[in-house]
């Protein structure tokens, strides 16, 4: 977790190169600092945001790549879990989560496992977050008129992943 004196110092709004060089994008830490100053600073020590699924079923033909054993979770829905490639968690919401893995079965699909199966255990707040959008998104224009902020994730390389801010509604 970082907090906001370590987001200020160490992640100043700089521009990133991407892999060929030729295009360069703005991480704007305004936004997280934001974010985490109102909207999340309202939910309280047990909030994770992010990329929200609310009706996953839980995979059980076995030669799917996904196959999750009635042994391993017995239940045919997985609970309301945070996705994608990062999201948001309240540093409280974070070691009770931690405390409670032991109590449960490993399952391999980390994020319905922790920001799902476990942090239903310890009575966690899941939001979706419209400062995480998929990037596979076929039409960001319908959304501008309804947004204050959008941003999205991208990978600039195998271990790096830049968020980046695509429109901000004028003030």
């Amino acid at each position: 977790m970082l907090d906001l004196h370590t987001i200020k110092r160490f992640a100043p709004a700089s521009s990133l190169h991407s892999e060929n060089r030729r295009r360069r994008r703005r991480v704007h830490r305004s936004i997280l600092t934001h974010f985490a100053k109102t909207d999340f600073a309202k939910k309280g020590n047990m909030s994770i945001s992010g990329i929200t699924w609310s009706t996953s079923k839980v995979e059980r033909n076995p030669v799917s790549r996904w196959f999750v054993s009635k042994k391993t979770f017995n239940l045919p829905m997985f609970p309301v879990y945070t996705t994608g490639p990062a999201y948001i968690m309240a540093s409280a919401a974070c070691r009770s989560i931690l405390k409670a893995v032991p109590l449960h079965l490993f399952l391999f699909i980390e994020d319905a496992f922790y920001a799902g199966i476990v942090a239903e255990r310890v009575k966690r707040f899941n939001k979706e977050r419209v400062l995480f959008v998929d990037t596979r998104l076929k039409s960001k224009k319908t959304l501008f008129g309804k947004l204050s902020r959008f941003a999205t994730f991208r990978q600039v390389s195998r271990t790096m992943v830049s968020v980046i801010l695509i429109w901000e509604k004028p003030k």
